[in-house]
């Protein structure tokens, strides 16, 4: 009975010493500040008829956890409101863990109605994409007119490595991968 009591415990011992070894060999990750991500422009080829927004991040420090909220607002180029169907596109990337150097992005397609200011190609607009502590404003392209009167459609096409949200939920089921690889 001793003997069992003795294995048992040194058994338990034995598990507690693997279990240490195998956190203290892996560092925690850090989730990722907003200092360390770089941020440009991500330009994906769209479908034809259509004009892309997107955002790139970059990971400048160490690597770490990311869940970045993003949303994305389309506005006349003056300032003035536009029919956007949905209104602001959102959603969170999210990669477990964003390697130094790594890179993260969104891209958006939108597609434009026929205003009176210009009646071959929609208003120029200015895509305001807000993050972290971040705001960037970019003026964006007219896409060809080919939905008269109707407000400006606005759908995500990638999103990597992974991402979750209202924009995300908007185009299921999805005909293309949200991250093609």
């Amino acid at each position: 009975m001793e003997s069992r009591r003795v294995l048992a415990i040194a058994a338990g011992f034995l598990l507690v010493m693997v279990a240490s070894r195998a956190t203290a060999g892996a560092p925690a990750i850090s989730v990722c500040t907003s200092v360390q991500l770089a941020v440009g422009r991500a330009e994906a080829s769209p479908p034809q008829q259509h004009q892309a927004a997107g955002l790139e991040i970059h990971n400048t420090g160490a690597p770490c956890r990311l869940a970045l909220r993003i949303s994305l607002t389309l506005r006349h180029l003056d300032g003035r409101s536009l029919k956007v169907a949905g209104g602001t596109s959102r959603l969170t990337l999210t990669s477990r863990r964003l390697t130094t150097g790594g890179r993260a992005f969104a891209v958006w397609a939108y597609t434009n109605y026929c205003s009176p200011d210009s009646p071959l190609a929609g208003p120029k607009l200015t895509e305001t994409f807000r993050f972290a502590d971040r705001v960037l404003r970019l003026s964006g392209g007219g896409a060809p007119c080919n939905r008269p009167g109707h407000p400006l459609d606005l759908r995500l096409l990638f999103a990597c490595p992974s991402a979750f949200g209202p924009a995300v939920k908007a185009v299921t089921p999805r005909p293309l991968p949200l991250c093609p690889r």
